[in-house]
Parts: structure tokens; C-alpha cells; sequence
């Protein structure tokens, strides 16, 4: 699993995904389909996401 911030016009937004890269054909098919033709890739630890998480859970 691959996890990035994505910076895109309306704001970042973070994605963990399958694929292998954030280059991958399918990927940004599924993004663009999204409402995002356009970003800034940037790859995040998937331990920071996972420590971020429980954080968050905590403070419910």
C-alpha cells in the first residue's frame, strides 16, 4: 500500500492506495474522474498515517 498527500486546487487531500505508483495510468484515470486532472504528489510514510489515525481516535 502506497499513501500520499495530494495538493490539489481546492486543498490537500491524503490517499492510500494498491497501486505501485502515483504515476500509474489507472490511478490517475480514477483521480481525474474525480474532480482532480491536476496535483502535487507527495508519498507519506504509511506509519505516519497509521500513528495519525490513532491520535485522531483517541481525541473521539
Amino acid at each position: 500500500m502506497k499513501c500520499a498527500m495530494l495538493v490539489t486546487g481546492n486543498g490537500p487531500i491524503v490517499i492510500v492506495t494498491s497501486y505501485d505508483t502515483r504515476e500509474n495510468p489507472e490511478l490517475l484515470e480514477r483521480l481525474k474522474d474525480q474532480g482532480i486532472p491536476k496535483f502535487l504528489a507527495y508519498e507519506i510514510p504509511i506509519k505516519w498515517l497509521r500513528s495519525a489515525t490513532r491520535v485522531i481516535s483517541r481525541r473521539s
